[in-house]
């Protein structure tokens, strides 16, 4: 904007992306303490959604996984984030199933620990403008499992930093997904290092473009 002719102190930078400093804040939080003031078990393997509790990010469809996946054994369902208008549903829906925990919202300091413990993020949004609550997982280490709308198509792909579903209404696909990365842990794993690379480099690019405004300014 400075080199179309606006002056510097008309404009206004809000950085998006991840975080580095909350992530090393909370580093040697032990993420066992999450889980056991949630109730949480800490010898199964996660499945994570964290997002608002809202229609547009479908978290009700977690909720049917873990009824559809309720016997299949090491794996629990955690749901987190700040309560809209599916919370009561989700609530209705979620009573008594014994391998989902609704957690509702979470401070920093629990969401580092909750990607820190979680084996996969899904999210079976019905519009995603980019996703940077799976930005954040995939910086952590956690393959994502996405409907693959709006920006997650993009930002997440297929076979290499997750897997792409079709669309917010595959439930079989998503249950098959999660089976799958489940049998597979060595796939998980080169998933989980593919989308750890993947965050770093929307990293690097942030620290680029930051070089290059600094560049411009001292030019300018």
């Amino acid at each position: 904007m400075v080199t179309m002719g606006a002056k510097r102190e008309q404009c206004h930078l809000y950085p998006g992306g991840i975080d580095e400093e909350v992530f090393e804040k909370y580093s040697s939080k032990d993420p066992e303490d999450f889980l056991e003031e949630h109730s949480i078990p800490d010898n199964v393997k996660l499945v994570t959604y964290l997002g608002t509790i809202e229609e547009r990010k479908n978290p009700l469809a977690v909720v049917k996984m873990a009824k559809t996946l309720r016997t299949l054994e090491g794996v629990h369902f955690v749901i987190a984030g700040y309560p809209s208008d599916q919370d009561r549903a989700l609530r209705s829906e979620a009573e008594g199933l014994r391998n989902l925990s609704y957690v509702g919202a979470i401070s920093e300091e629990e969401k580092i620990q909750l990607i820190r413990a979680s084996y996969i993020n899904i999210l079976l949004s019905r519009m995603e403008a980019l996703g940077l609550t799976q930005l954040e997982f995939m910086y952590g280490g956690v393959p994502i499992i996405t409907s693959a709308v709006g920006g997650q198509r993009w930002l997440i792909r297929d076979g290499i930093d997750g897997i792409h579903l079709k669309g917010p209404d595959d439930f079989k696909g998503a249950a098959e997904a999660i089976r799958n990365l489940i049998a597979n842990p060595e796939l998980r794993d080169r998933l989980a290092i593919n989308a750890k690379d993947r965050a770093q480099e929307f990293i690097l690019s942030k620290i680029t473009s930051e070089l290059s405004s600094h560049l411009i300014s001292l030019n300018s």
